[in-house]
């Protein structure tokens, strides 16, 4: 059986601008973080740095382990320049990119126009199989 003293819960701070100085970070550690979150997408490799040598000299002083997560971004996938109104998207149609496309709006509008009168039809054409095993 597990000691009751054990807490299976963390508890993780995202650290940024408001929360990155040494008596903020010393204050959430005692509060009972476990581990500070960097988003890497933000900030500069001396600030996270910074927030990294704090953090060691806390988990010291304090003789508490604390991890450091640092995050980083996704894969962006770049297609080309899109209308800036967006593009319209209708369920149950295919949508491609295609690198270096000239996407147009209008394009979109009438797949999305083809797409509603198709499932138009398809409702209309179900009621009447509906009606005419009904009236058989």
């Amino acid at each position: 059986m597990r000691s009751s003293s054990l807490k299976k819960t963390k508890i993780v701070a995202t650290i940024g601008p408001a929360s990155s100085s040494p008596q903020i970070l010393g204050e959430l550690m005692l509060a009972g973080v476990n581990a500070y979150r960097l988003n890497l997408s933000h900030g500069t490799h001396e600030q996270h740095g910074e927030v990294v040598k704090t953090a060691r000299a806390l988990s010291e002083k304090h003789k508490r382990p604390i991890a450091v997560i640092g995050d980083l971004q996704g894969p962006k996938i770049r297609v080309g320049t899109l209308p800036a109104d967006g593009l319209p998207f209708v369920r149950d149609n295919l949508v491609r990119f295609q690198f270096g496309a000239d996407y147009d709006r209008t394009a979109g509008a009438a797949a999305s126009e083809r797409a509603r009168k198709k499932k138009s039809s398809k409702k209309t054409s179900a009621k009447a199989k509906k009606k005419a095993s009904r009236d058989s």
